[in-house]
């Protein structure tokens, strides 16, 4: 018996969810790259210019996330928005980078 074959559309999905993973994964880990460089004493090593690059690698990453919440027009956001953008901003950049694969 063959194997089933997965539609184009599937595998483009699975795609897009592989690749909002690996960016939320990558967030997470320059975010404690950050958090880690900042924490060390400066008499021994300076790592400041590693961090500015970092939160501007960072800030980057988060852009999408930083327009949501800026179109937001209260003061206030509801529970859960916070998380919310962020699995939106994993998902836009996901698409985006499996869009650009498949392109």
């Amino acid at each position: 018996m063959s194997a089933p074959i997965a539609s184009p559309r599937r595998r483009f999905l699975k795609s897009v969810l592989f690749w909002a993973v690996l960016h939320y994964l990558v967030l997470l880990g320059i975010s404690f790259v950050i958090f880690v460089l900042s924490h060390l004493p400066t008499t021994v090593i300076n790592f400041d210019p590693a961090i500015i690059a970092l939160v501007q690698v960072e800030t980057v990453l988060v852009a999408p996330r930083k327009l949501l919440l800026w179109l937001w027009p209260l003061e206030s956001t509801p529970r859960g928005f916070g998380f919310a953008l962020t699995d939106a901003n994993s998902l836009a950049w996901g698409l985006a980078i499996a869009a650009l694969r498949s392109w």
